[in-house]
């Protein structure tokens, strides 16, 4: 059995699934979900309260039952038991560890010998895991799963039509928590949208803006040189998994520092494409990001 404990918004958790689905396959194992810290009923864009969302995806694998994940609670304890057993695991070869932690060294850095060391059974993974390296080699299972298992319906569907006729391009603005808890990431300045639709428009001779935000009212506001833009807030956090879908549909993507629109460009791959992302992914903070952008997609700076 492969256990996956999910943490963070939609676009962490699809991380964290694509990582899990590939480790089921190598090791011909299960895959359970561990979603035991969601305790909300009701998101909060502007606090960073999420939930767990991929039941809306043709995701495969179960939730795991309180039985399944007993065998992880010492890892999980409070106080001075539960680091020293956290400490001891740590110590083990890969193949040995009950639960493999990413380290804070390694986010947005690949660790090919995740994919190739044998591991322990049942084994639980416990990181973000931001890099499609971890799963390109089942790019196409992953693309296919993580497909809203309902039809777009109504508003969805008319825009999906809409979007399908045009030289449709998604924005995505994160501006919500990256103001108030999320303050290392930052909000992208305007300066970094206007450079990378100034550069979309010498490829692209009429371009249809598409503009997805967790404060559409902000965005509205300071995207209005996009011109007769389509600001798409019918959606809600309660239905993001329908904005991510309106957002693949899109040909073209002006990716924000965010993992949500991250997932809108990887699962909107098509012939043509292009995706600009800010070369800073937090503004506030001084990374680097090894692994975590695919090739093919054009940095921009953002600070």
């Amino acid at each position: 059995m492969i256990v996956v404990r999910f943490t963070g918004g939609l676009g962490n958790q699809m991380f964290q699934y694509a990582l899990g689905r590939h480790l089921a396959l190598i090791h011909k194992r299960h895959l359970r979900f561990d979603v035991s810290g969601y305790v909300d009923d009701k998101p909060d864009a502007k606090t960073g309260v999420r939930l767990f969302g991929l039941s809306s995806f043709r995701v495969e694998g179960e939730i795991a039952s309180r039985d399944e994940l007993e065998v992880f609670q010492p890892h999980r304890a409070v106080g001075l038991g539960g680091r020293v057993v956290r400490a001891i695991d740590r110590c083990k070869p890969l193949a040995q560890r009950r639960v493999i932690q990413e380290r804070m060294d390694d986010r947005w850095q690949f660790r090919p010998e995740l994919l190739s060391s044998h591991l322990a059974d049942p084994v639980c993974v416990v990181g973000l895991w931001h890099t499609e390296k971890y799963f390109a080699s089942i790019a196409s299972t992953i693309r296919s799963e993580l497909q809203v298992k309902s039809a777009a319906t109504n508003e969805n569907a008319a825009m999906l039509a809409e979007i399908a006729s045009t030289d449709s391009v998604a924005v995505h603005v994160r501006h919500g928590d990256n103001v108030t808890v999320e303050k290392a990431h930052g909000a992208l300045p305007v300066s970094y949208y206007q450079q990378a639709s100034q550069r979309l428009q010498q490829c692209v001779s009429n371009p249809r803006y598409y503009v997805f935000s967790d404060d559409p009212t902000w965005a509205k506001a300071n995207l209005a040189f996009l011109g007769e833009a389509v600001f798409v807030s019918h959606n809600g956090d309660e239905k993001n998994h329908e904005d991510l879908r309106l957002m693949s549909a899109c040909k073209h993507h002006i990716v924000g520092n965010s993992t949500f629109s991250w997932w809108g460009a990887w699962l909107g791959e098509k012939e043509g494409q292009l995706v600009y992302a800010p070369r800073q992914y937090h503004v506030a903070a001084t990374y680097t990001y090894p692994d975590y952008y695919p090739a093919n997609w054009t940095l921009l700076p953002a600070i």
